[in-house]
């Protein structure tokens, strides 16, 4: 079964736009994406799910940081 080119960004209590295809994860087990004033963190813990037959890492949201002015 083939791997996914795209993540799936799980459990974050706020709305994340979707992200230019130039924004690749690479398979990082960690991930910072800038929303607003700060930044919405995930992590992968080894969790995939199939979407259409190819296997998708799942990035569980652990916190949110802010930027320092």
């Amino acid at each position: 079964m083939p791997h996914s080119k795209i993540v799936i960004l799980a459990d974050c209590p706020f709305v994340i736009p979707l992200l230019p295809a130039a924004a690749r994860v690479d398979h990082e087990s960690k991930v910072k994406i800038m929303q607003g004033n700060g930044y919405e963190h995930f992590e992968f813990l080894g969790e995939y799910i199939e979407v259409s037959g190819i296997l998708t890492p799942v990035y569980r949201w652990r916190n949110r940081t802010f930027i320092a002015e």
